[in-house]
């Protein structure tokens, strides 16, 4: 080969480039359009696995301690409360973990116990999902939501461990 068709054939021509530069784009602009699922996925299931987490830590918390625990939530997010024998009143927990969470806007707490739907109620009102120190806990469904579209369940039924819920 002669010293000019070498240098003929090397590189790429104008075209190939531009042919690579719309597949990245392409590609790129599916990506980015993709984002905000990944994240709201992904901060809804740290939420959800915090939550879980945290119940099943107190029940452990309770048994270890010999203490009640009591779990609330409300408008803004959910709260953990200690039961005190010699006043016989129950005051909220605010030591960490265990300390008042607020939730973002975009999600919601869904409570039954034994099967009815807890209605929002007064800060005066004792807890009503309970972590005792036998072990037990108040049979309960607890439903995290985000943006009404993405739930996931957790149960017990007083007795075994805490689970999510079967989604069917």
């Amino acid at each position: 080969m002669s010293r000019n068709a070498a240098s003929y054939h090397q590189g790429f021509t104008l075209i190939e480039i531009l042919v690579v530069v719309l597949i990245v784009s392409f590609m790129s602009g599916i990506a980015v359009n993709q984002l905000p699922s990944f994240v709201q996925k992904g901060d809804f299931n740290l939420e959800s696995q915090r939550l879980k987490a945290l119940l099943e830590l107190s029940r452990e918390e309770a048994l270890v301690q010999t203490i009640e625990f009591g779990f609330k939530p409300d408008e803004e997010g959910y709260a953990f409360y200690v039961y005190d024998e010699l006043s016989q009143t129950w005051s909220e927990y605010t030591e960490r973990p265990f300390h008042r969470r607020t939730l973002s806007e975009e999600f919601s707490l869904d409570l039954e116990i034994a099967g009815e739907k807890l209605t929002l109620s007064d800060e005066k009102d004792p807890p009503p999902l309970l972590l005792l120190s036998s072990g037990e806990v108040s049979p309960f469904t607890l439903t995290i939501t985000q943006d009404g579209n993405i739930s996931k369940s957790m149960e017990s039924d007083g007795y075994g461990d805490i689970k999510w819920s079967d989604p069917r």
